[in-house]
């Protein structure tokens, strides 16, 4: 004779039990690291377009690209022509990103803005704004930088002086401040 057993039994359902708890636990494991990497994924394209525009924006001469923001350094002590003998890293003409509109800057510095917005401020007295500070990004890249703000071209003399090489006016005891300071700039990167 055959005797019919229990089919589910205890140790089965707390078995079950258990295993769905593991695979809901594993679950929920892998869908928090895939967002966590979705989400540092995100962060880097910010960071290396914010840190790109970052260094464009302090050393992008003029090129067959635009008008770059960098002072032309003119040497008005030989002929008097005031020709453009070189570009100036890390000083910023204001004259040349104060004609910039949002969208051309955007371009000089590389930035899609189909894709992202930015912001360029400094602070500092006489300084300069472009774009509008973010509102309601969730991520945003920014990074400061120490540039030295000239309204237009930078004198060679000017230069010379504030190396103290300016020899006339060592000759003649003459004191020249240098007309050359330091500033901060902010540029702010985040997607809308």
């Amino acid at each position: 004779m055959k005797q019919k057993g229990q089919i589910i039994s205890l140790d089965f359902l707390f078995s079950v039990a258990i295993m769905v708890l593991a695979l809901g636990i594993t679950l929920q494991f892998i869908e928090v690291n895939s967002y966590a990497a979705a989400q540092q994924k995100n962060f880097n394209v910010l960071k290396a377009v914010g840190s790109s525009a970052s260094e464009r924006l302090i050393s992008m001469p003029d090129s067959s690209l635009g008008r770059g923001t960098m002072c032309g350094v003119i040497d008005n002590f030989g002929d008097g022509l005031g020709d453009t003998v070189f570009s100036l890293p890390s000083c910023i003409d204001k004259q040349k990103i104060g004609s910039h509109d949002y969208d051309t800057l955007a371009h000089v510095l590389g930035i899609d803005t189909a894709e992202f917005e930015y912001h360029v401020v400094s602070y500092d007295e006489g300084g300069i704004e472009i774009g509008t500070g973010p509102v309601d990004a969730s991520d945003i890249y920014s990074e400061s930088r120490k540039v030295i703000f000239y309204d237009g071209p930078v004198g060679k003399d000017v230069i010379d002086n504030c190396m103290g090489y300016n020899l006339d006016y060592l000759k003649n005891g003459l004191d020249k401040a240098c007309s050359l300071e330091e500033k901060h700039i902010l540029l702010e990167v985040w997607r809308p």
